[in-house]
């Protein structure tokens, strides 16, 4: 009898975060539980988690109107381990102030103006996806 084992094929090409002033640009990556994945679905967590990982970011392009409803993911947010929702910047009058005020982590992408991303993390965003090192 063969076993099927599900694989997530995880692409990491030059990443750069910018988080509190901490510039990540090399990543020594091994898949462990230890390493943060992605969903772009609610339905994906349960399947996630029991393989074992840990830190989950649920990231909200994929996300149909239904799923992306301000009040439905913070209801999960509050039932569900998670790192916090990454979105779109231009996303932010949706999602920002009532994230934040569930004290839910934020993460944009993806910004390369450095006044903008200073002003989005001096207002509460977690960390901010950027193509640009230096501006």
């Amino acid at each position: 009898m063969c076993h099927q084992k599900k694989r997530f094929l995880i692409k990491i090409h030059q990443c750069y975060c910018y988080a509190l002033g901490n510039t990540v640009s090399e990543i020594d990556f091994r898949i462990t539980s230890d390493n943060c994945l992605v969903c772009t679905h609610a339905s994906e967590y349960d399947e996630i988690r029991a393989l074992g990982f840990k830190n989950i970011i649920y990231t909200l392009y994929a996300a149909t109107e239904k799923e992306g409803d301000v009040q439905t993911l913070i209801n999960f947010a509050k039932t569900h381990e998670l790192l916090g929702f990454t979105y779109w910047y231009y996303w932010t009058p949706t999602y920002f102030a009532p994230f934040k005020n569930a004290n839910i982590s934020q993460y944009l992408h993806t910004v390369n103006n450095t006044t903008e991303r200073n002003s989005y993390l001096q207002q509460g965003i977690s960390a901010i996806y950027t193509d640009v090192v230096k501006n």
